[in-house]
């Protein structure tokens, strides 16, 4: 039998819901807090300039909201219908193992609220692949 080269410490764990914009978001941002028992908090950094965002950090893995962008950010009309929640690991392993959380979240969120939801894909979260570096989040 052989053995996976692989730890727990270098699985990287990704989710990404879409959730139906049919309510304010910061109704959502309270019901996701609930149900997920985090604390998404709304981003005045500037940079998510284009579309609202509530994030929170917990042990490197990054949590993010985010909600309908400008009119001038909008690709398809897909980006007005839908609300999207991201996670998104921010250790940085070579040879990395990744997990899809979606089903575990979007499952979650069901349960336990009314919010409509599916499993969504990475669109307007995009832009986080590389933003531990901006925000300077290390591994430590």
């Amino acid at each position: 039998m052989s053995k996976l080269p692989l730890s727990f410490s270098k699985v990287r764990f990704r989710g990404f819901v879409k959730i139906k914009a049919d309510r304010d978001i910061e109704d959502v941002r309270q019901i996701i807090n609930s149900v997920l028992g985090i604390n998404l908090e709304w981003d005045d950094s500037g940079y998510f300039e284009e579309v609202p965002a509530a994030i929170c950090v917990i042990i490197n893995v990054r949590f993010d909201l985010f909600g309908i962008p400008e009119d001038i950010y909008i690709t398809n009309p897909h980006q007005q219908e839908w609300y999207e929640l991201s996670l998104m690991d921010l250790n940085d392993y070579e040879n990395n193992f990744e997990i899809n959380l979606s089903p575990n979240l979007v499952n979650q969120l069901r349960e336990k609220s009314d919010l409509t939801c599916e499993e969504g894909e990475w669109t307007v979260g995009m832009i986080m692949e590389n933003c531990k570096n901006r925000f300077n989040i290390s591994n430590e």
